[in-house]
């Protein structure tokens, strides 16, 4: 679960909200989606690194996804977005040289239904209440939480804001754990 409102900036928030696709400074769902693969991936390096997994026999995450454009975008390359492309580039850093590729694979919204519900689940204050959530689907007991570290937010907050040119080189330098944390 990623809660854009409390993770980015509310200018990033205002410029995704619903309403705006009109506006030229939208910052469509599209590219939301994508910067949700970007963090899964980023997580998936950073639990390989903290549990010591031995990626040789399986090198590629397996990401299901449900926006088509996300999925593309990750697997090919994006076409029709200034956002995507510079998106592309940070992910392509977060890429080189690493033991783990990734395939984005589309999955319908009827079935995926606990990322649906990720999206819903809040607590009465509107706060994401993460209990809700585990009583619903108690497979996710086993599961941590990814907290992106605040270099891979900033580089994708820059991105977002229309301002930046991420550079890969640079990027492929950052290791697993300067990418997040996890917590229980």
């Amino acid at each position: 679960h990623m809660d854009f409102a409390t993770t980015f900036s509310d200018e990033i928030v205002r410029r995704a909200s619903k309403g705006r696709q009109r506006d030229h400074t939208y910052i469509s769902i599209n590219v939301l989606e994508t910067v949700v693969v970007i963090v899964n991936y980023a997580a998936a390096l950073c639990a390989c690194h903290v549990d010591g997994v031995n990626v040789s026999a399986c090198p590629v995450l397996l990401n299901y996804c449900d926006n088509t454009s996300a999925c593309s975008w990750i697997n090919k390359k994006c076409r029709d977005s200034l956002l995507g492309r510079r998106l592309g580039r940070v992910f392509a850093g977060l890429m080189w040289g690493r033991e783990i590729g990734v395939q984005c694979e589309w999955l319908s919204t009827h079935d995926n239904e606990i990322a649906d519900r990720i999206s819903r689940v809040k607590h009465e204050s509107g706060a994401f209440d993460y209990s809700l959530l585990l009583a619903e689907f108690p497979q996710l007991q086993c599961c941590r939480t990814f907290h992106p570290s605040e270099t891979l937010l900033s580089m994708i907050s820059n991105v977002l804001e229309g301002d930046a040119l991420p550079d890969p080189l640079m990027i492929r330098r950052l290791t697993p754990q300067m990418l997040g944390s996890f917590s229980s």
